[in-house]
């Protein structure tokens, strides 16, 4: 919640709605302390999803964590239009196996 929070300072103070177009962007691994997912939603409901033109939720998948958030997030995407999800399954994409080979950036 605190990342929401600062968002939501960080547009009002340098970016007001009235003259830009506001588009939010989380890339996470959906993991969250449980308690403060409430203050989460709540904080995006009634402060950033109204002031902004779009919200973008990506998750990836962890392999140390729940990754419950999105689950707590999807709860709301059919009621707001203003709220779109990503789920990439697997850690890395193909080409970050090539980068990765002995020899590479320093593999």
């Amino acid at each position: 919640s605190s990342a929401y929070k600062k968002a939501k300072a960080i547009i009002e103070r340098d970016f007001p709605p009235s003259d830009w177009n506001i588009y939010c962007f989380q890339f996470s691994d959906g993991d969250n302390w449980g308690e403060d997912n409430r203050d989460c939603l709540k904080t995006l409901v009634e402060h950033l999803l109204p002031i902004s033109n779009l919200f973008c939720y990506g998750q990836v998948h962890s392999p140390y964590g729940s990754g419950d958030y999105i689950k707590e997030l999807r709860r709301l995407g059919d009621e707001n239009a203003r709220l779109r999800f990503v789920w990439r399954h697997g850690l890395e994409e193909p080409r970050m196996h090539r980068l990765r080979r002995p020899g590479v950036l320093g593999s």
